[in-house]
């Protein structure tokens, strides 16, 4: 879960896909010049099992999150870095 002001947001687009889109978004900010903040809040989640289906969902959200990073990492050795904060 993510509670962002308009202004964060617009500075963490575009968004990553798919289950890198936490990652992203994380790196995004900070590298902005963005504080994050971890809120505790009473969320259960659904545990994946150890079956084929498990594996498979995560290694689908390992891959997004791979994505999300390297894209970041390349923005940031071409030099398309994003405008820090204030």
């Amino acid at each position: 879960m993510r509670c962002l002001t308009r202004e964060a947001f617009e500075a963490a687009t575009p968004l990553a896909h798919g289950w890198g889109v936490e990652t992203g978004m994380t790196i995004d900010l900070l590298r902005a010049g963005y504080v994050v903040v971890e809120v505790p809040c009473d969320l259960r989640h659904r545990a994946s099992g150890t079956d084929l289906k498990g594996q498979m969902h995560r290694a689908a959200q390992y891959r997004d999150v791979q994505i999300a990073v390297a894209a970041r990492r390349a923005r940031s050795l071409v030099g398309g870095g994003r405008r820090t904060k204030g």
